[in-house]
């Protein structure tokens, strides 16, 4: 069952959060665990919106959006970024990552959001076929350049 978390979810939608943040680091994530990573993270929960799956009781998955502020004239006048979407491993490849996104696509359209914003670390293979099944599409890569590692060309 896909529902918009309570106050009583927070503890377990932190601790996937917390989870996507060390399962990103294998795809070259610069996010990292940490004091600060965990408060942006609760700050997160507290201001913006989150749904969750939930299977006989528990939380297995959640999807995590704020409002987004541009510092830029833009084409959508309300922007959700999502924050995160996880599901643990033992509830993987039953439908509950693209039930989260369909979920919070709902929930968004509701309050009157335009688009719903999200990314993904290219090196994450398997994230991009779920994502164009729910509907996002792409409209522009972020690159990093490491400094003080290797020589700019």
């Amino acid at each position: 069952m896909i529902r918009l978390a309570t106050p009583d979810d927070r503890a377990a939608v932190l601790s996937l959060m917390q989870a996507l943040v060390l399962s990103l680091i294998q795809y070259g994530s610069a996010i990292r665990p940490g004091l600060l990573t965990n408060q942006w993270l609760a700050s997160c929960f507290d201001s913006g919106i989150c749904v969750v799956a939930e299977v006989a009781g528990d939380v297995v998955g959640a999807s995590l959006a704020i409002p987004g502020e541009l510092p830029y004239d833009s084409a959508d006048e309300r922007l959700a970024i999502g924050v995160g979407t996880y599901v643990t491993q033992s509830h993987r490849k039953q439908g509950h990552a693209l039930a989260l996104y369909a979920g919070m696509a709902r929930e968004l359209a509701a309050r009157g959001f335009d688009a719903y914003r999200g990314g993904y670390l290219l090196a994450n293979d398997a994230v991009q076929p779920v994502l164009q099944r729910a509907g996002f599409r792409p409209v522009e890569v972020s690159v990093v350049m490491p400094l003080g590692r290797a020589e700019p060309c």
